[in-house]
Order: C-alpha cells, then structure tokens, then sequence
C-alpha cells in the first residue's frame, strides 16, 4: 500500500513539473523554452486530460519564435490516435509553427464514443467543456514549459468534436480565436436531430452570445471555418446553415465571395467555396463544400484504402480524396486572425 502511495505521488508531481509528462513514464516532452522542438507526436497525461502532442519541426531560429496552438477533437467513434496516424496535420503542424493537440475524450465519451456537446444545458465548467478549457488553460500556462502565442489558439473537430469545438469557441472567445467545425451539429441541438434540429439560427446567435457571457466583446475577434461534404447523410447540410447564419449574425458579417477550391492543397479539390467579410473586407467565417466527401475528417492526403467501399468506421472517419484541411485551417487562421 505504501508503495502504491508513493507510486500516485509521483505522477501527481510530474504532471506539475514545468515541462509536461509523456504517458506510461515516458522521459517529458522538450519545451520550446529549451529551444527543442522533436516534429514527434507524443502520448501525455497533463492538465487533467489524456492527449496526443506535436511540437513542429525546425530549426533553433523557427523554434524562438512562440507557436500557435490547435486542439483538434476526434468525432463518435473515432479516436485520437486516428487523427495522428491520419488526419495529416504534420504539415501545417511544421509549415505554420503550430503545435497540435489530439485530446482523448474523458471517460470513454457518452453514446458512441461522442464529445458531449448535445442540448443548451452547459455552463463552461460542466461535461466535457470544463476539461477542456481547463487543458487550453494549462497549455498555455508557464507549467507547460511551451511557447505559444497567446492570440493564436484555436479549436477544430469532427462531427460531435466539431459541436464541442463550437462550444469552447462560445464559451471562451477570448481563449480561442477561431473555430474550424466539420461536419458538425449546431449547438443547441440533440442526438436525436442530425438530420432535422429544431433550433433556429437567431436562437443559436444568442446561445453563442449567452454562453460567452463577459467574453462577449471577444466573439468581435474571432474566425469560424466551416467544412462538409456533399455525401454526407450522417449529419444534414441543414446544420452547417444554421451555423454560418448565427455566426454571421455573431460577427456582423455584410458581405461574401466564393472562391475556387482549386486554389487549395489536397488531392480532390472539388467543390465550392465561400468567405464571409465585415463591411470592410475583412475575413470572419469562410465555407468549403467538398465534392465526394462524406462524414469524414477531409486530410487531402492522398492514397486510402484500397477498398473505397468499405463502411466510414472501417476508414476511421478519415477521407484522403478530399481538401488538405489542416492546411487550409492553419492558412485561413493565420492570415486573418483579427488579434494580430
């Protein structure tokens, strides 16, 4: 019994350490304080939470300058590790300097392995937005022996990681400067409604605002991306049009342009695009319809199985023959953040 109490000490130390623990014992990550950065994705315990971490690839001089962060969030039954292996964040990860989080939903999830983002029942502290805005905090935090750019954090997902992206995007807008939601429920929504919410765009407008509470002024300087694809029968387009018109609302978008698919990296680039600007041009939401793509997470990287016509759970949620969004998302963000 003695030992097992020493044992629990000590990982409670080393989770307060200033650099973060690696999982099972592992030596800790290298911060970027040290001038080290491996372009490794290493599994950790910190913050509360269980995640999977890449600090990008370069040179003592890249590694001087502070990182953006993005928290990407798996979808139902799907898990971190998929999105490591294949969600093809390594290259926006080391051409944006932007350290990648993959969190591992708390207690195995609810229903399928899903984020519980469903209903309007959250206070920023309870379900799982509580654990995650208290991993953001921690990240950010001088424990975490990392360098990042406070006024670039963002949050992305898919499918039920994409409603509780939304939520952290609500909730603490002056933690996260842009959401990137994919194939995603609106907030306010439930299980129940994938194909037909019941909630209307002003409604979600003001759940955003009312979630936010004090942080309110920060949603003004804030970007959402939203992606989905034209075969996707798990979650209806209805969704994506209930979020691109309440955030529009949100952020006083006046005006937008489409623009060609064509134009980005990936290895199907099909489909339409649009951006929405305040009255004075300025970037605040943009669009992507991706021709061929289902209820999947779009890497654009190229290849796949072999047999297409397997079900999506087979492929882990991940489509290859779509749009390289982790790029794109790191592009978009880094280009328009307002905070900069």
């Amino acid at each position: 019994m003695k030992a097992l109490t020493r044992l629990f000490i000590l990982k409670a130390l080393l989770v307060t350490l200033p650099a973060f623990a690696q999982a099972q014992g592992a030596g800790p990550i290298p911060g970027q304080n040290t001038g080290q950065k491996t372009g490794q994705w290493q599994s950790v315990r910190a913050g509360g939470m269980d995640f999977l971490i890449r600090l990008p690839a370069g040179s003592s001089e890249t590694n001087a300058k502070p990182s953006s962060l993005m928290m990407s969030l798996h979808g139902c039954a799907q898990k971190a590790e998929d999105l490591r292996d294949l969600g093809n964040w390594e290259g926006a990860s080391d051409r944006h300097n932007m350290i990648v989080v993959l969190p591992k939903v708390p207690n195995g999830g609810v229903i399928f392995g899903c984020w519980d983002y469903y209903g309007t029942q959250h206070d920023g502290k309870n379900r799982h937005t509580g654990y995650l805005i208290q991993l953001t905090e921690y990240l950010l935090s001088a424990k975490s022996g990392l360098n990042i750019n406070k006024n670039r954090v963002y949050v992305s997902g898919l499918s039920s990681g994409s409603g509780q992206a939304m939520l952290l995007g609500c909730f603490r807008p002056d933690l996260f400067a842009g959401m990137g939601l994919n194939a995603g429920p609106v907030i306010g929504s439930e299980s129940s409604e994938l194909q037909q919410p019941r909630i209307q765009a002003p409604d979600v407008a003001q759940l955003c605002r009312s979630f936010a509470g004090s942080h309110a002024k920060d949603l003004k300087r804030q970007l959402t991306s939203v992606i989905i694809g034209d075969q996707d029968y798990i979650v209806s387009q209805v969704h994506m049009h209930l979020i691109v018109d309440a955030m529009d609302e949100v952020y006083d978008v006046t005006k937008s342009e489409p623009f060609e698919l064509s134009t980005l990296e990936g290895a199907n680039t099909r489909g339409y695009g649009e951006v929405h600007q305040l009255a004075d041009g300025k970037p605040r939401l943009s669009i992507i319809i991706n021709d061929g793509l289902g209820h999947a997470w779009p890497s654009g990287k190229g290849g796949g199985s072999p047999l297409p016509f397997l079900p999506l759970a087979t492929q882990k949620y991940v489509n290859p023959n779509s749009v390289n969004y982790p790029m794109y998302l790191a592009k978009f963000f880094s280009e328009n953040n307002p905070r900069d």
